[in-house]
């Protein structure tokens, strides 16, 4: 138990959502109870402050990374999740002394239209990333309209390939034990197996079916890749480089926003609160969950395995693959921690590669 109560109260959840997510693991306490146990435990969010210089050094290694785009409240996030304790308003002012063009570039405001979905699980929507694409490293991601949580974001060498997407489709779909009531992309190709696979369990539960026009995808992602392209050319192993690097960042960003708090806009009617907390208990929010759940005696999810695609490694190209962990290994790098890591060991690798490819 003290475990769990460790774990959500350092995602910044409030008192009364750690009691909801206990609830789910069989443990029933009451609020004094909780925060007798948070007392106990040294949990605190207004005492035992990190250090200003902890803090600093952490800001400066995020500048390294994606944390170069987060605006002071979504950074404040990410070092609660670090498990630092930070006023935001210190967050802000550090910002603002260790990236001042970065704080005035954001100080735009975007104009968003309005969006209303019924419930979780009642639409998903499905879009890709191709930003990367010309350097081999391919994105797919998947939002439930709803809570706005990001139920997949993934990166591989393809998100053409029918087959691939289908397999992270079907990969939350065996998580969750359930199919979305309805799904929404573009008119790609990449699409056609989710599709089919999306009419075919609505045929069998007599669940609704269409389509419905494409909307965007968000989801930030930062890396340093118009360095990569030396001398105009660019290779196969940039994936093996970069690829854990950027899936790293993007696991990150999606506990990250999963479980930051959506605040109410004031001509938004979309419901406001944590993503996680939004998907999990629809009840909270007058609403139920959609999720058509799977009956094995109607639908045999190995057959729909059958037509999905696996990956097992982030290269298109085996053979280049394995020739990298060979030189790898042969050059001792080390696995890297940030993308001007793996940039240096791109470089390395090509220098390598090259002569042993003409």
């Amino acid at each position: 138990m003290d475990d769990l109560i460790d774990y959500y109260f350092r995602l910044g959840y409030q008192h009364q959502e750690i009691l909801l997510y206990l609830l789910q693991h069989g443990i029933s306490l009451s609020i004094r109870s909780l925060k007798r146990q948070l007392k106990r435990l040294n949990c605190y969010r207004r005492k035992n402050y990190t250090s200003i210089e902890e803090i600093s050094n952490f800001l400066n290694e995020q500048m390294m990374t994606s944390g170069m785009l987060l605006g002071y409240k979504w950074m404040h996030r990410r070092c609660i999740l670090n498990g630092f304790i930070v006023k935001q308003q210190t967050v802000r002012r550090l910002l603002y002394i260790i990236d001042p063009v970065g704080v005035e570039s954001r100080r735009r405001r975007l104009s968003r239209r309005q969006y209303y979905n019924k419930g979780p699980n009642y639409l998903w929507h499905i879009d890709g990333y191709d930003k990367l694409t010309p350097y081999g490293i391919c994105i797919s991601g998947c939002i439930d309209g709803f809570s706005r949580k990001i139920l997949w974001a993934r990166a591989a060498h393809t998100n053409r390939n029918p087959m691939v997407i289908a397999g992270y489709f079907l990969e939350v779909v065996n998580e969750l034990y359930g199919f979305p009531q309805t799904i929404r992309t573009d008119m790609g190709t990449e699409n056609t197996v989710i599709e089919t696979l999306q009419k075919l369990s609505n045929e069998i539960t007599n669940s609704e079916n269409h389509t419905l026009p494409p909307p965007p995808l968000s989801t930030v992602l930062v890396t340093q890749t118009n360095e990569l392209r030396l001398g105009g050319q660019c290779f196969e192993d940039i994936t093996y480089c970069f690829m854990d690097t950027i899936q790293t960042e993007l696991n990150e960003f999606v506990l990250e926003w999963n479980n930051h708090s959506i605040r109410q806009t004031r001509h938004s009617i979309a419901p406001s609160g944590r993503p996680e907390t939004m998907y999990t208990f629809p009840e909270v929010y007058d609403t139920q969950n959609y999720l058509v759940s799977i009956d094995p005696d109607l639908i045999n999810i190995e057959e729909f395995e059958e037509v999905c695609e696996f990956l097992s490694i982030p290269s298109a190209d085996e053979d280049v693959f394995e020739l990298c962990n060979i030189i790898s290994e042969e050059m001792q790098l080390q696995k890297p921690e940030n993308p001007y890591d793996a940039m240096t060991n791109y470089v390395l690798l090509r220098r390598e590669i090259i002569p042993q490819l003409v």
